[in-house]
């Protein structure tokens, strides 16, 4: 029954993405490879059943307004013909889809030497980014081992380790806590430039985790006062992970006038939701900024309670609702 059918060319399939992959392993100038790169997301990615569906039309069996899946139609026609019945069609639909996704499988393993040379050794930036995030997309769940050897990796450039540290985030989970945190405490972030901004990334992707085991070394982080431009984002790192031990550090944080992050600090408690801050809270609405000051009402409203209601109930909003700027007439 399906003699009228021809197959996917695997064979000649495997030969063009070889041709790309040759391209991309050259030694020519990054800029060559930024099209083969292109070329091989669009054939080696979810979209690449294009493809496949290409195939298809060569051989008029898909044509523009056939529903190969709907329910209406039970034979597939071409040009008022019936090729094959619709269960017929399945068959070879479902068995042709199976042999593509395992192509794909194979082709992307092949494309991982080539794409993680770039990672490492292209001059420009941006290609690695491109490279890395379809190394991801390739692998899923199972990019985690290499994410964290490119992390690790000295070779690696300041810049490069941030894009590391967004696909982690992007992949989530307790596995890249402890090799963020040995990177961490190798990074001087009180020192302006790349190492700071690989710092910040690093706490705020702690804080989008989760996890508790990053707790301890955020707070050890938190007491070194001196870093103001981590200081906030550690707070906020607390605040998301949610851990009641981080609420007496962001209290007295709170009360320090030389804190330079306080609206961080006022939004991290509201996060913890712990009823110690509502005092501490309650005083940041006379801050003399109007940005604490907005941040502490909503902290506030978060925790609730009969002391927050009696401290808001004649709180004027005006100053929150037009930015400081509200000076009520004498």
């Amino acid at each position: 029954m399906w003699d009228g059918y021809n197959y996917f060319d695997t064979e000649n399939f495997r030969i063009e993405i070889g041709k790309i992959l040759d391209r991309l392993r050259a030694d020519t100038a990054d800029i060559s490879k930024e099209f083969p790169l292109r070329e091989l997301k669009n054939q080696l990615t979810g979209g690449s059943l294009s493809a496949l569906s290409s195939h298809w039309r060569s051989q008029g069996i898909v044509r523009s307004g056939t529903r190969l899946r709907g329910k209406k139609s039970t034979m597939l026609h071409d040009e008022g013909h019936v090729l094959w019945e619709k269960e017929e069609w399945r068959l070879i639909r479902n068995k042709e889809e199976n042999r593509f996704q395992e192509l794909l499988k194979d082709m992307q393993n092949l494309a991982l030497e080539p794409l993680t040379n770039i990672v490492l050794n292209a001059e420009d930036d941006y290609l690695s980014d491109k490279s890395l995030k379809l190394i991801c997309i390739f692998e899923g769940g199972s990019s985690v081992d290499l994410l964290i050897d490119f992390l690790q990796n000295v070779e690696v450039n300041h810049h490069r380790k941030m894009s590391v540290v967004e696909e982690m985030v992007k992949i989530g989970g307790e596995k890249f806590v402890d090799p963020l945190l040995r990177v961490l405490d190798l990074e001087e972030i009180e020192i302006p430039g790349t190492g700071e901004l690989l710092g910040l990334k690093i706490i705020r992707a702690l804080g989008s985790i989760g996890s508790e085991k990053a707790v301890e070394p955020l707070l050890n982080l938190f007491e070194r006062k001196n870093q103001t431009n981590g200081y906030g984002s550690v707070a906020s790192a607390l605040g998301c992970i949610g851990d009641k031990r981080a609420v007496e550090p962001l209290i007295e944080a709170l009360s320090d006038e030389s804190c330079k992050c306080k609206g961080d600090v006022v939004k991290a408690l509201g996060l913890l939701n712990d009823k110690r801050a509502v005092e501490p809270l309650i005083g940041a609405l006379d801050d003399e900024m109007w940005y604490v000051r907005s941040v502490a009402v909503k902290s506030l409203t978060s925790i609730g309670g009969s002391k927050v209601k009696a401290a808001l109930v004649d709180y004027d909003y005006r100053d929150i609702k037009y930015g400081g700027s509200y000076k009520p007439s004498s």
